[in-house]
């Protein structure tokens, strides 16, 4: 009986008590923490400014790295328009902030959508720069590409009568 108390209470000193974010003064529950963590977006109503005297209301998101959070007033999963791209109003703030992200563009003849990296290598810059691998990581960090051979049968023989 005594070893079971013991347990019971070293499980409870090394459990940490439970901290909700607070995003611009709103607390987050544990499914809008989830909803963040895992790649969506939420809607935040009455978040303080940063001159802390007005409210304002927005759509919440993260970064890839999941380390900072990005606000719109529009849906971050609706697509627009730029460049040559038509892609998701979140991945164009990304961008437009100095991140790398791996975006979510339409992609007319290959399919339905696409997911190529983009980024811009200064602020000023007008157009992305586009890879479909991660420039993130150095060339020994990055997966092998096998290389797609043709299938080429060769047949000498010609028709058989």
């Amino acid at each position: 009986m005594a070893e079971q108390e013991a347990k019971k209470e070293a499980t409870t000193k090394t459990t940490p008590t439970k901290q909700n974010l607070v995003i611009k003064g709103v607390e987050l529950s544990d499914e809008q923490q989830k909803i963040l963590v895992n790649g969506g977006h939420i809607f935040l109503e009455n978040m303080t400014s940063k001159n802390g005297t007005s409210r304002f209301s927005a759509y919440a998101f993260l970064n890839d790295e999941k380390n900072r959070v990005f606000f719109s007033d529009k849906n971050p999963d609706e697509f627009i328009k730029y460049g040559k791209y038509e892609m998701r109003i979140r991945d164009k703030i990304l961008v437009e902030n100095g991140h790398v992200t791996k975006a979510k563009v339409k992609w007319y003849g290959y399919g339905n959508y696409a997911n190529p990296y983009l980024w811009k290598t200064d602020k000023s810059d007008s157009e992305y720069k586009e890879s479909w691998n991660d420039p993130r990581l150095s060339k020994s960090q990055k997966p092998e590409q096998k290389q797609i051979q043709p299938n080429i049968t060769k047949n000498n023989k010609g028709r058989k009568i």
